[in-house]
């Protein structure tokens, strides 16, 4: 009981820090009635030890509001842009790029969203209808009856299973770290799955979820009629939106899947809308032209030089996700190859960044230094009082001579062709200049730069990064064997430590050891990160019921009021 319990408790606690003082969505989904889904699980229902965690009956329908919600407006298409654009269109496979695309055309196992009434973050049904822990290293999922793929396929246990499978034995899976829990998978029955854990998993849940890019079921019928590099070109899942047609780095365009399972607030299938197209468009200055020309509907994420014009536009809408944070930019260094593969050179560059100027020139008053690599306020083990890079010229050029280049040397620095990381990479380089690290910038596309730096062809590599749901997932980003490792970080004691916290059930041991972990990760001088902001949302006020899973826009609910 007492092992049941801190699962539950651990599995919980990370959303509830993350969703503190959580403002509401401006444009909340309205209120949908019951059907014949079940009902979302609260958290607190999936806290109780005593109670299994399972989908809950639909609560009472609150009393009327005074101003009634608007009719929702079925119909259009909403044109969305993302700056960074999908390596793939198979979610297993992806490593992140643009996760509105993959969003549209895939639904999940769980999703990863704030509860309108509560504010907090946490697990909801998805495919999976419910689902319950029979003890810390069992759990029992039942996926929703009558699912059908676009392809009409059914979504049964059959499928199910074969997509853990293939999450979890597919050589280029980018979902295997994220299932690496599971011992094995048995089926129960028509209904049921059982999932047989290695050990105590405290993040299980939070890995399982949509909010994890690559964690979406995808047609099995489908794959195994066009393989895997044809499934790339007509991917087939079991989402709101089926595919139309994509254009590499250019556009994807999706239309209404009319045999969607979940129902709308107007006891109609959803989504509401016709079709979504989702537009590449790394320059924001010219997303902001089309903003304004009403020729495109919604971005997903806008820089801080631009806030303030956004908000004096009466026409637009802009919030902020309370829970989640975006780091610029996430540094990392081929610790594999000369030069970086010295540890004292690696710190040098630490202490010749000046994160504070960075966050000032760059964060236009909503930023600040991210002085903790893959950990933000809310996220268990962020701790302030942890050692921490600050600027110092003169240590840096002392750590450059110790590490055998007292006369400075020459380096490149990759960084991903989206203005926002140029504009700190060429500060960047300012700083290292200055201190001796004489460096030239290499302006590469977001799928090249990930690509070399999984070939280990770069020296010091710079992208985006963001706050983890859970601290497991660092496990993915810092592992020697994690999927997400773009910098190949490799540290026997920092595998240990991730491996370590992921399986810690107690919330006050979990927190210790993953202050441990920042501090191996600090004294390697591994990873180094500009300025952290919370993560935006920009978008027409005719867009009604955006939500996110995490921080992945959801448009499932979206209509629009024109």
């Amino acid at each position: 009981m007492r092992a049941r319990a801190y699962l539950a408790i651990s599995i919980v606690s990370v959303f509830v820090l993350l969703a503190a003082c959580a403002p509401a969505t401006p444009t909340a989904a309205p209120a949908k009635p019951a059907s014949s889904a079940p009902a979302a699980p609260t958290v607190a229902s999936q806290a109780a030890p005593q109670a299994p965690a399972t989908a809950a009956a639909a609560p009472k329908p609150a009393a009327p509001s005074p101003t009634p919600a608007p009719k929702i407006k079925r119909g259009g298409t909403l044109i969305g842009v993302d700056q960074s654009a999908a390596d793939s269109l198979d979610p297993h496979m992806d490593s992140g790029g643009c996760g509105a695309c993959l969003s549209v055309m895939y639904d999940g196992m769980f999703r990863l969203e704030a509860d309108p009434a509560t504010g907090l973050v946490g697990p909801k049904p998805e495919l999976v209808a419910s689902w319950e822990f029979s003890n810390p290293t069992t759990v029992l999922l039942k996926i929703q009856p009558g699912v059908k793929f676009h392809d009409g396929s059914p979504f049964d246990i059959e499928a199910f299973r074969w997509n853990l499978d293939r999450m979890l034995n597919h050589k280029k899976s980018r979902a295997k770290t994220y299932v690496e829990a599971v011992k094995s998978i048995e089926v129960v029955d028509a209904n049921t799955m059982k999932l047989n854990l290695k050990g105590p998993t405290a993040a299980l849940l939070a890995n399982l979820s949509r909010g994890m890019d690559p964690m979406a079921m995808v047609s099995k019928a489908a794959v195994e009629k066009n393989g895997d590099d044809g499934f790339l070109k007509h991917p087939v899942g079991a989402g709101p939106f089926e595919f139309v047609d994509w254009i590499e780095g250019n556009k994807l365009t999706v239309k209404r899947f009319d045999g969607y399972w979940e129902k709308g607030a107007d006891g109609k299938n959803l989504p509401y809308l016709d079709g979504v197209v989702m537009r590449i468009m790394p320059d924001t200055a010219v997303v902001m032209l089309e903003l304004k020309a009403r020729t495109v509907d919604f971005m997903n994420e806008f820089e801080p030089k631009d806030i303030n014009v956004i908000k004096a536009d009466s026409d637009l809408a802009y919030y902020e996700l309370p829970h989640a944070v975006r780091t610029i930019p996430a540094v990392g260094f081929n610790q594999f190859k000369p030069p970086f593969d010295n540890v004292k050179l690696r710190q040098a560059t630490q202490y010749a960044t000046d994160k504070e100027a960075i966050a000032k020139a760059l964060g236009f008053g909503l930023a600040v230094p991210a002085y903790y690599p893959w950990w933000a306020p809310g996220v268990i083990g962020y701790d302030e009082s942890l050692p921490k890079y600050t600027f110092d010229q003169a240590k840096a050029k002392s750590l450059l001579a110790e590490a055998g280049y007292p006369n400075g040397l020459n380096i490149t620095f990759s960084v991903v062709t989206r203005i926002q990381e140029q504009r700190a990479g060429e500060m960047m380089k300012n700083m290292w200049d200055a201190a001796g690290i004489r460096t030239t910038i290499e302006s590469v596309e977001r799928v090249a730069i990930m690509a070399k730096m999984a070939a280990l062809e770069f020296q010091v590599g710079a992208w985006r990064g963001d706050s983890p749901p859970d601290p497991d997932v660092n496990r993915k980003r810092l592992s020697t064997k994690g999927a997400m490792n773009r910098s190949m970080v490799s540290d026997p004691a920092l595998d240990k430590c991730l491996d370590e916290g992921g399986a810690e059930l107690d919330l006050k041991k979990r927190t210790e050891i993953y202050k441990k972990c920042q501090t191996i990760l600090f004294e390697g001088g591994y990873s180094l990160h500009g300025y952290a902001l919370k993560v935006n949302r920009v978008f027409h006020k005719s867009v009604k019921g955006l939500k996110d899973q995490w921080i992945i826009p959801d448009f499932r609910e979206v209509w629009l009021d024109r």
